[in-house]
């Protein structure tokens, strides 16, 4: 073999594994680059509630056609389910994380968003024992409870609702009697019904007017009696303290068992009239 044939052999050989290395070299940054976003992002596999180092956390997340709505709806739903637990969003509440994604589809983009929010234990533990309107408006986060009034109006499909008929649900839900709790779709609604009210509270200007306070703290002792009876219900099954369940699914599971009843009403309906009217025929 010439000289020269020799040299190149060694110099082929040499730039084909110094090529071979790049790329094992690049394969293995790729693979640290995707391991190291993945673990980044981890948080938005992880269930909706739990408990870290002593902090409430709330994972939220939504879909729509919009970047911007995606992103609201996946916060206001968060902030809903921390305050149905504290009974209202306090000071200190804050996001801990945020991750947004596109999903692309042939009838057109889809935007998901997803946030994770926080709030100390004990602060949430101080929230859920106030009662009185001047203690619970001074320790709200009012930004935050403005954009859960806001998300919930958004809620109602068919048109926005006049604030008059937003305070005459409030109040139905408010007034609706609890003696006691027999399921967790209750226990959830009647936390649902004392943040309604905080809310209420927190959103309305302070009154002046002594009629309209005493009005408004007799409403607030008498949701005091159902959130103790929350509470029994609570401490009777301690599943619930380390469970992940929020409000939000709870609710999702009460509209499908709602709807299904529904459905299975407006099916058997039309068999009970056609029965009336052939009983109405005989003698």
């Amino acid at each position: 073999m010439r000289p020269y044939s020799l040299v190149a052999s060694f110099l082929t050989c040499g730039l084909l594994l110094l090529v071979l290395a790049s790329i094992s070299a690049c394969q293995s940054l790729s693979v640290s680059i995707l391991n190291y976003q993945n673990s980044q992002n981890a948080w938005i596999d992880q269930p909706a509630r739990t408990i870290e180092n002593l902090n409430l956390v709330i994972v939220s997340s939504a879909e729509e056609s919009t970047a911007a709505n995606a992103r609201f709806n996946a916060e206001a739903k968060g902030l809903e389910d921390l305050a149905n637990e504290c009974s209202f969003i306090s000071k200190g509440t804050h996001f801990e994380a945020r991750y947004d994604t596109k999903i692309k589809e042939k009838s057109g983009d889809r935007f998901v968003s997803y946030v994770k929010i926080a709030l100390e234990l004990k602060l949430c533990n101080q929230a859920k024992q106030l009662l009185n309107a001047d203690q619970i408006r001074k320790m709200a986060n009012r930004g935050y409870t403005e954009e859960i009034q806001q998300y919930q109006q958004s809620q109602i499909v068919s048109r926005p609702a006049t604030k008059t008929e937003t305070a005459a649900a409030t109040v139905d839900l408010i007034n609706s009697d609890t003696e006691s709790i027999h399921d967790d779709g209750e226990f959830f609604t009647t936390r649902q019904k004392l943040a309604m009210l905080k809310q209420e509270l927190i959103l309305s200007e302070p009154s002046f007017d002594l009629q309209e306070s005493v009005h408004n703290q007799n409403r607030l002792q008498a949701l005091s009696d159902k959130f103790l009876i929350a509470q029994n219900y609570e401490q009777a099954n301690p599943a619930l303290s380390s469970g992940t369940m929020t409000w939000s699914k709870m609710k999702s599971q009460l509209d499908r068992i709602q709807k299904n009843s529904q459905q299975i009403f407006l099916k058997r309906k039309p068999a009970q009239t056609k029965n009336r009217k052939k009983m109405s025929r005989d003698p």
